[in-house]
């Protein structure tokens, strides 16, 4: 059992972490680019340059999504090596709300899936994902650059209203 940290009480020079629990901003996350999308490492990938592409992220614990923390980047054309250089925000016009990192559970997870589409965004198909803890071994809070490997998906169903997520929510961590 750790020792209750506030942070009105504790002076800055003596503090040694911010406690997940006292995090009152929002969480969010910023998707820089996608490296390497061939269809040797992502064999559904279509290169024929026109298509759209797009990252996904949402944040569950256990089975079940955390309402509210559903993010999507803005659809780019694919290429080997797409950028985006975005936050990825809730949309207050969708009615979307803030969740504080504080209030997320500490065993969250979060899931960034990639996807690809040639006409309608919502007949996309899923190229790959990656699964990472939102608080890692030493109990910090996940933040800064990273680098993921995704997990091809080739044996997956494609749209997102035929997928059984369950295979997601049992899926292993990957760097």
């Amino acid at each position: 059992d750790y020792p209750r940290v506030s942070l009105a009480e504790t002076p800055w020079d003596e503090l040694e972490y911010i406690p997940m629990t006292e995090m009152q901003h929002p969480f969010r996350v910023r998707i820089d680019g996608l490296d390497n999308c061939t269809t040797k490492n992502l064999p559904r990938f279509d290169d024929s340059g026109v298509s759209s592409i797009f990252v996904r992220s949402f944040v569950f614990y256990g089975c079940r999504r955390v309402l509210h923390t559903d993010r999507a980047t803005t659809a780019t054309t694919a290429k080997r090596a797409s950028r985006w250089g975005e936050w990825l925000n809730p949309q207050e016009s969708d009615g979307q709300q803030h969740v504080m990192i504080a209030d997320l559970p500490r065993a969250s997870r979060v899931a960034f899936l990639v996807y690809q589409y040639s006409d309608d965004p919502r007949n996309a198909v899923l190229l790959g994902h990656v699964v990472t803890q939102l608080v890692d071994e030493f109990g910090h809070v996940l933040s800064g650059e990273h680098t993921w490997h995704l997990w091809p998906n080739d044996d997956h169903k494609e749209r997102d209203d035929t997928i059984d997520w369950d295979w997601l929510f049992r899926s292993t961590n990957r760097d």
